[in-house]
C-alpha cells in the first residue's frame, strides 16, 4: 500500500482516505 497509510499510526478506511484527500491513488 502507499507510503501514507504506513506513516500514520491509525489508518482510516481506504475510501475515507480518498474522501478526505490523504490517501489519493489509494482507492
Amino acid at each position: 500500500m502507499g507510503p501514507y497509510l504506513v506513516a500514520k499510526p491509525k489508518p482510516r478506511l481506504r475510501r475515507d482516505y480518498v474522501g478526505n484527500g490523504n490517501g489519493v491513488g489509494e482507492a
